[in-house]
């Protein structure tokens, strides 16, 4: 329990830090790139490409749009060649030809990419107005090699997507916070950026896992050079929830797996110093069945973490305006901690997982193109 406070106390300076820190720039004059993998995803592509050039106002710099097909159905493939030819000609679209996988098709888009800073987002999301200018505002600084922005999750109108949302805005703080700190911990791909020449050649750990392009880069760059990831707070980004409970685990399992994988001790620890609270929450309502008396600890300590964790929501969520996600605070804080027993226990089965047809793990990541 202790440990949880002091972890509290390291996030609530972080979200101090965040908000106190200005928006460094200009940089409206440099070049950038905007990778976007897409594998049979036309339809929300079509709302993400349609908004960039707002994302991108205040910029009177040079930039283009890669979109990457990696290996989408030929319906899809044919959709998106007819998509991308209705844009100016510095939308572009790749064709990824090496092995399928999110990871190896940005490879093949930052080979294609004319720009030393690379911008990245998913097929799905839309970038605020201007997010792009205060996302790259960061760069100014000679130091910033990463940096990444807010992604709100709109919650679908189930359960489901409600939980996701919100469980969403609590990795989307402790991630930012922490980054705040000089110890980042996580970001998100749908609003991240980075210095071409800094990851080219970069030895990153779990490439052979097919989700984390955005964790595995941030944490590998820091780790190179200590203070090189920014959060921002003002770049913001939206994104849709998991409809379903299904869609929502398997989104969680593919986040989570990889957590045995990342490059900082510091990460790996915290990943699972968080689950073995959550197990021991979870395990003292279990005894509390069968010994009454231990349903006061399990009331005592699952009070106490929702009692620390509901003003670190409350701030974020306030300074990122998502405010409407916590009148679902109660009932998600209670299912919390078996929600991690339950995802933890499921990564642990033997189960092949897939995510859009491809291994989760064991994925060879070839980059050609």
């Amino acid at each position: 329990m202790l440990g949880y406070a002091l972890l509290a106390w390291l996030l609530w300076r972080g979200l101090q830090r965040l908000s106190s820190t200005p928006v460094e720039g200009p940089t409206g004059e440099t070049p950038f790139s905007i990778l976007i993998p897409c594998r049979d995803d036309t339809a929300p592509l079509k709302h993400t490409l349609a908004q960039l050039p707002a994302a991108c106002a205040g910029s009177f710099a040079a930039w283009e749009v890669l979109v990457i097909n990696d290996h989408s159905r030929p319906d899809e493939s044919k959709a998106l060649e007819s998509l991308l030819a209705s844009y100016p000609s510095h939308f572009r679209l790749i064709r990824h030809r090496g092995q399928a996988g999110k990871k190896a098709a940005l490879q093949t888009g930052l080979a294609h990419a004319r720009y030393e800073l690379i911008v990245q987002t998913d097929a799905d999301t839309r970038l605020d107005r201007g997010a792009l200018v205060k996302l790259l505002a960061s760069f100014s600084a000679s130091k910033t090699a990463f940096a990444f922005g807010v992604v709100r999750m709109l919650p679908a109108g189930s359960l489901a997507g409600r939980f996701a949302a919100l469980e969403y805005l609590s990795l989307q703080m402790s991630g930012q916070a922490l980054a705040a700190t000089g110890r980042p911990y996580m970001g998100s791909a749908a609003n991240m950026a980075y210095r071409k020449s800094r990851v080219q050649g970069l030895a990153l750990p779990g490439e052979h896992w097919q989700s984390g392009d955005d964790v595995f880069l941030m944490q590998a760059l820091h780790r190179e050079t200590p203070g090189s990831v920014r959060a921002v707070l003002s770049a913001g980004a939206t994104t849709p929830s998991p409809a379903t409970w299904g869609a929502f685990f398997r989104q969680r399992i593919r986040w989570g797996g990889k957590a045995v994988a990342y490059p900082l001790v510091g990460s790996r620890l915290l990943a699972a110093g968080v689950a073995l609270h959550s197990w021991g929450i979870s395990l003292l309502w279990v005894l509390a069945l069968i010994w009454p008396q231990a349903a006061f600890y399990a009331l005592l300590v699952h009070g106490s973490n929702a009692a620390l964790d509901a003003p670190l929501l409350g701030r974020y969520a306030r300074a990122t305006q998502q405010r409407g996600l916590l009148r679902d605070y109660a009932w998600v804080a209670g299912l919390y901690p078996f929600y991690i027993l339950l995802v933890t226990g499921l990564m642990a089965l033997p189960f092949r997982w897939r995510w859009k047809g491809n291994a989760l793990k064991e994925a060879s990541l070839s980059g050609e193109s």
